[in-house]
Order: structure tokens, then sequence, then C-alpha cells
């Protein structure tokens, strides 16, 4: 977070959680500040795997989405992200990707500090 916010790119959270989990959440982990948009679950009338909520993420940005990368850590967020066009990063967590979701992933990670390289090239 702080190399994306000390190179001036502009940063959005697109979450299935509602508005209220979410605010808590990002202020209880003290990285509210980094971002420039919020957009939840009761923002959106579909869910992930539906890319509505990534596509309203990037509209609120103003930026085109094949213009943003998606960090994901679950199959449905990348799925989500890949049909909104977004470039994805997946860093997963409790489940690695599936045969399904390799091909839809540009970038996979270890931890958020791998994708450093991949946003500069």
């Amino acid at each position: 977070m702080d190399y994306l916010k000390k190179e001036n790119i502009k940063t959005a959270v697109a979450t299935s959680t509602s508005s209220q989990s979410a605010l808590k959440s990002l202020k209880s982990a003290g990285v509210y500040d980094y971002f420039d948009e919020l957009v939840c679950g009761d923002d959106v009338f579909h869910g992930k795997p539906h890319p509505e909520i990534f596509l309203t993420a990037v509209q609120r940005l103003g930026l085109a989405p094949c213009d943003c990368a998606a960090f994901e850590d679950s199959i449905n967020g990348i799925k989500s992200a890949h049909s909104a066009g977004m470039i994805t990063v997946m860093v997963p967590d409790y489940l690695q990707p599936t045969d399904e979701i390799r091909p839809m992933i540009d970038c996979l990670c270890d931890d958020l500090s791998q994708s450093i390289k991949f946003l500069q090239a």
C-alpha cells in the first residue's frame, strides 16, 4: 500500500462485505486512508463472481478496467475481476487457484510484496 501511495496510484476496495463491516475492518487494520474509493456488497445488485462490483469501482476511480489491477485471494474474486476486463493478481489465502481459474490469473504471488515487480513491468 505504501508503494501504491508513493506512486500516486488510485486504489479502491471492492468487497462483497457490507459497508459497515468493511469500514470497521479497514479502520481497525489502519489501512482505510490508503483507499480512494470503497465499493461494498450493499452498493451493488450482483455479488462476485459477477463483475459489477469491480466495474463500479473502476468507474468511481474514473479509469478503464484494462488499466486496473485487481488483487484477490478468492476464486470468485478472480472470476469477477477477469470478467470485468481487469488485470488479475492472486495472493491465495486458504484456497489455491484451480485449473479453471489459472488462465484468468495474470500474476500469482505468495504475498503482496511480490506484486510490486509485476506492477513495475
